[in-house]
């Protein structure tokens, strides 16, 4: 990619956030000042809530936003909201951030469902452990980022009902890409990805009968966001431009392009490297295995082309996400044919 007049470089990022912005959101991050607690911005807030709300189909819920990212919002969900016996589905580095965070916690006890990087939980299993034991919680993530697995959160929402059991779901880099289960008690999600604005809001929605935890932080804790409070400041911009975003993402199917382009990337990609899984994927990642030790190496080299990959050192692949309008066949395309001219394909 060529430098612009001012001689900054200009990015193609396939990358699960930040990402490239639409003209109409960057904008909005820029187009007004606004004091976090005059009635305008208190106005953005509520209309931005309730998009929210009516995305996630989960009405007579809460909604906190924080100021900061995705992982804010589910440490300060796990911190306010989860208390009990816990079984953490654990599938990932994002699994098992949740599992270390409740570990810390002194009221809850955590059993952990540990299992392969990649691994597709099995129900039978799930079933069998939550018969063994009392559980108030089912802690998971719904698209695990380590990979590009699609956790089945639909289907374990199903068991959890019949025992009466709350789930958790971190949809940091799902929601808006794939439907989450409304009989979640708890989701979790920010600004940056699926929804296609500037970091900066992290976005809790959660069922107003939950038990708040005792002796919280006071900065993390969900319970005094809701409706129009603002305890802390907020990050003004972001929440003006998310209010933009959301405006745009509502005039739209956004699973149905993302699933396009991850099918795309997909068949593209097959022809140079073997996929990291084999089904079970998110419509917004896709894990593609390299030779040993070369995802860096496949990194940097694309980076002096303005392509911003996503490295996995540890498991020997790299990842290609589509979040974005930016993300289209033509870019999609571009990535391939300068992929092609690097010698380090796993398949030659």
């Amino acid at each position: 990619m060529k430098k612009n007049k001012n001689k900054t470089q200009s990015y193609i990022l396939f990358t699960p956030g930040p990402i490239n912005l639409e003209k109409k959101v960057r904008t909005a991050a820029t187009s007004k000042d606004l004091f976090h607690r005059q009635k305008e911005f208190i106005d953005i807030l509520i209309k931005v809530k309730q998009n929210l709300l009516n995305i996630s189909q989960k009405n007579n819920s809460y909604v906190s936003i924080l100021h900061g990212s995705g992982s804010l919002a589910v440490e300060s969900a796990l911190q306010t909201l989860i208390q009990g016996n816990v079984l953490v589905i654990n599938n990932g580095d994002y699994c098992e951030r949740i599992k270390k965070s409740l570990i810390m916690k002194q009221d809850t006890t955590v059993k952990s469902l540990d299992l392969k990087m990649g691994e597709y939980p099995n129900l039978d299993t799930i079933n069998d452990l939550l018969n063994k034991d009392e559980y108030n919680w089912i802690c998971m993530v719904h698209h695990e980022t380590t990979t590009g697995l699609l956790n089945p959160v639909k289907k374990i929402c199903d068991i959890a009902q019949k025992k009466s059991i709350r789930v958790f779901v971190d949809a940091v880099s799902s929601f808006g890409a794939h439907e989450v289960d409304k009989r979640a008690s708890v989701i979790c999600t920010n600004s940056n990805k699926c929804l296609e604005s500037i970091p900066g809001a992290a976005i809790i929605i959660w069922d107003k009968d939950i038990n708040i935890s005792n002796n919280i932080i006071p900065y993390i804790n969900a319970s005094l966001y809701i409706e129009d409070k603002i305890p802390f400041t907020l990050n003004t911009n972001a929440i003006i431009a998310l209010n933009t975003a959301l405006e745009i993402y509502l005039k739209e199917d956004r699973p149905k392009r993302y699933k396009k382009m991850a099918e795309y990337i997909r068949k593209k990609g097959s022809q140079y490297f073997d996929l990291f899984l084999k089904d079970n994927y998110s419509n917004v990642l896709t894990s593609f295995c390299t030779p040993e030790k070369q995802s860096f190496n496949i990194c940097e080299l694309m980076h002096k082309d303005g392509i911003i990959l996503y490295p996995n050192k540890t498991l020997n692949s790299f990842r290609i996400c589509n979040i974005g309008k930016s993300i289209n066949y033509k870019t999609i395309n571009y990535l391939f044919r300068k992929i092609e001219r690097i010698n380090l394909c796993q398949k030659k």
